[in-house]
């Protein structure tokens, strides 16, 4: 019985489409307030007809930015939050709606707007401060850590106690300084000019606050941006330090700073703004400062619509890059495609890719070097992953795409390069690993060589050699005093330890007991059972000869684990496998340790030892 699946609920699925809809109407509003004002001086758009183009451009822009978005699955996260941007940014036309009768447009209505309209705009303009914190802090993905996700609450939770506080003391009647509202307040609760006084100076302090806080936060990011390490370099005895990529632009920081620079300056003019109300508090549009710090507030917001607009065009380009990875990159593609592809894909030239080496249980580059994909400063980490099981992993640029869909979009489009360069690298790795086998077992044969040279030479052979003197001294003697026999008895003395050391100068050439050579691996078991210090069964054995390499390496192995087991150790059990080319053998009950010896024996051979809960298993391949 197949599960149930729920199907997505279309008025849910729809719901993310209401905010940019809403702005869109909205923002259609706002042209028909400018059109169509007259009268008093209430906002910035009725001073003239650039300020009101300049008033409106931001807004509408932002908007327009936000509706796109949103039908974008991507950056559907940036759909509402520009459309919100824009709308606070409006919110300012909406308070100081006046409109004339009659209209001259069917955009307004008659008079002045509806008070629970005007009121609401009010209250939402202290959000323009965290609404750009979030844009500033959540860039490129939308995503939040912790500690930020707090400071952007309560940035939240400040602006709506600021606005809400506002309203429920504010009487504008009373307020000798108002100028775009005089009369509108529908939350008004109890009117208190002194209390509505002091939130309005603690919002204004808040306001150049944060201010400066989002135009650092924005500087932090854009100085995070840049890296010129693409990962850090292999671990020691890996072959040294991983190859950097090509190096290029910085293409995150560039592509951040459209975002972030016009966002810190619209956030350090508004911050700028309250600090101008403290020195004039009477706001007058028409005044140099108040207008200059206005254009500017708004010209910085149209160019954070236009980098919106090109990250999300960005975005979508990118994406489709990725997707026709497959088609790129071919049947059989060549040795390192799949990170010039990338690089291509992505704009970002020192994109780098790892592959995961489950038997190593490590990450290595295309060449089979090891390398340690970490993130560094601008820098992120995307984990390919397939049935749960890491395939790959992608140095690239934090600000240029975000993980999570990288990782779908490579894990579909370029599976097949991903699983060919894989394994080419994992054969690179293996033979790197082969090679540095067969240089160590040739190293520790040499050293080996040498110290038994070094003993025979300093040890039994100058005892030998001394014994052989005192003989010949001996015999000379005899021979002197007319000792025929006792002569000829020392003369044979002397030639057999002259055989002696001619089979000491030997004896490096049979290190092995002579039964392996003579009888097999399984004789040589057997033997090596009767004189070991632990109980040792060998349960079985294949009667067929084996090439002498695999013997030899075969029956060090055991030896290994008998010396490790000691005089206290548990009992071993040995079974030996031969099929298909391959010599298989388990050792079981052996101690915990390591068995490098073992190790590089069996790697100059071209197999491999694993060593887990007390069992050595050792693969030999022999044809």
């Amino acid at each position: 019985m197949m599960p149930l699946v729920p199907r997505p609920v279309p008025l849910l699925a729809a719901a993310r489409y209401l905010p940019p809809l809403l702005g869109l109407a909205v923002a259609g509003g706002s042209i028909g307030l400018v059109v169509a004002g007259t009268g008093p001086v209430t906002t910035y758009a009725g001073v003239s007809t650039p300020m009101a183009t300049v008033a409106l451009a931001p807004g509408l822009a932002l908007v327009a930015v936000g509706a796109a978005a949103a039908w974008y699955r991507p950056t559907a996260w940036l759909g509402p939050l520009a459309v919100l941007l824009g709308l606070v940014w409006l919110a300012p036309l909406w308070v100081g709606w006046q409109g004339q009768t009659p209209p001259r447009s069917l955009l307004a209505p008659p008079g002045a707007g509806p008070d629970l309209v005007r009121t609401l705009a009010m209250v939402v303009a202290p959000l323009l401060y965290p609404l750009l914190a979030q844009l500033v802090l959540g860039l490129p993905a939308g995503r939040l850590g912790g500690r930020r996700r707090l400071v952007l609450a309560a940035g939240y939770a400040a602006a709506a106690a600021l606005g809400i506080g506002h309203a429920l003391f504010y009487a504008p009647v009373l307020d000798p300084y108002c100028w775009n509202n005089c009369s509108a307040n529908s939350f008004l609760v109890l009117p208190d000019p002194e209390l509505a006084r002091r939130i309005g100076m603690a919002g204004r302090y808040a306001a150049a606050a944060a201010g400066l806080s989002i135009g650092g936060a924005a500087a932090w990011r854009l100085a995070r941006a840049a890296d010129s390490r693409p990962w850090a370099a292999g671990p020691a005895g890996g072959g040294g330090a991983a190859e950097r990529g090509p190096r290029g632009p910085p293409g995150g920081r560039s592509a951040l700073w459209y975002v972030l620079g016009p966002a810190a300056i619209a956030a350090v003019s508004a911050a700028a703004y309250p600090v101008a109300l403290i020195r004039e508090p009477v706001e007058d549009p028409a005044r140099p400062v108040f207008a200059a710090l206005f254009v500017v507030r708004a010209t910085a917001l149209a160019l954070l619509a236009a980098g919106l607009a090109g990250a999300v065009l960005r975005h979508h380009r990118q994406r489709f890059a990725v997707a026709r990875l497959a088609d790129d990159l071919g049947s059989a593609p060549p040795l390192g495609s799949l990170r010039a592809a990338l690089a291509q894909a992505l704009g970002d030239n020192r994109v780098e890719v790892a592959y995961w080496l489950p038997d190593a249980r490590r990450y290595v580059d295309a060449a089979g070097r090891p390398v340690d994909p970490v993130p560094g400063q601008g820098r992120a980490v995307t984990a390919i992953h397939r049935g749960g099981q890491p395939v790959a992993a992608v140095v690239h640029d934090r600000a240029l795409y975000d993980a999570d869909l990288l990782a779908r979009e490579i894990g579909s489009a370029a599976r097949l390069a991903i699983d060919n360069e894989r394994l080419r690298a994992a054969l690179f790795a293996r033979l790197d690993d082969l090679r540095a086998s067969r240089a160590r077992v040739v190293v520790a044969g040499d050293e080996a060589r040498r110290r038994l040279e070094r003993d025979l030479h300093d040890g039994a052979q100058q005892r030998l050699l001394a014994v052989s003197f005192e003989l010949r001294l001996a015999r000379a003697a005899a021979a002197a005093e007319g000792d025929e026999q006792l002569a000829t008895t020392l003369a044979v003395a002397v030639v057999e330890i002259q055989a002696a050391l001619a089979e000491l100068r030997e004896i490096a050439h049979g290190i092995f007991p002579a039964i392996l050579d003579e009888a097999g691996l399984g004789p040589a078991l057997c033997g090596l059972a009767d004189g070991a210090p632990v109980p040792l069964q060998v349960d079985a054995v294949p009667d067929a000869r084996l090439p002498a390499a695999v013997e030899r390496a075969a029956y060090v192995a055991v030896a290994e684990a008998v010396d490790a087991a000691g005089e206290r150790g548990s009992p071993l059990r040995v079974r030996v496998e031969h099929g298909r080319g391959l010599l298989v053998m388990e050792v079981l009950g052996v101690a915990a340790g390591r068995y490098d010896h073992v190790a590089d024996r069996v790697g100059a051979l071209g197999g491999r030892v694993t060593v887990d809960r007390r069992r050595m298993r050792v693969e030999i391949p022999c044809d």
